[in-house]
């Protein structure tokens, strides 16, 4: 919610008189919004008839879309990459990601978006392919 603010400036003199306020201007706040995040993520391998996961996820009451981000951990690694947008503007509350290998370990989270303003990340939820 916005806030309207009115200023009047007015002059007080040493003998305390006080001159005409001026016109009043007014100062509006931006309005504060919060974007919640989505909950409830799961990740759920799928083999047949090809290999995919499937991300599935309850939207918040609000939202535009949903941006989905991905991070690998390759076979035979310990070390974790960085989390990188695999779906920019999602508007269903599922994503299959088709660009997974057998032996990597896939995290996945998922941002809101309403109206360019984005929550924060979902908890993670991991696939082992």
């Amino acid at each position: 919610m916005s806030t309207t603010y009115y200023y009047q400036v007015s002059a007080w003199d040493a003998s305390g008189n006080e001159s005409a306020p001026t016109s009043a201007i007014t100062v509006t706040t931006l309005a504060s919004t919060t974007v919640d995040k989505p909950t409830n993520l799961t990740a759920t391998v799928v083999t047949s008839p090809s290999l995919l996961v499937r991300l599935t996820w309850t939207a918040p009451a609000q939202y535009s879309s949903f941006v989905v981000q991905r991070e690998t951990v390759a076979s035979g690694s310990s070390s974790q990459g960085n989390f990188v947008t695999i779906q920019l503007s999602n508007s269903s509350t599922t994503f299959d990601d088709t660009n997974v290998t057998s032996g990597n370990v896939y995290i996945y989270r998922v941002l809101t978006n309403l109206n360019n303003q984005y929550s924060a990340s979902s908890d993670a939820a991991t696939a082992y392919p």
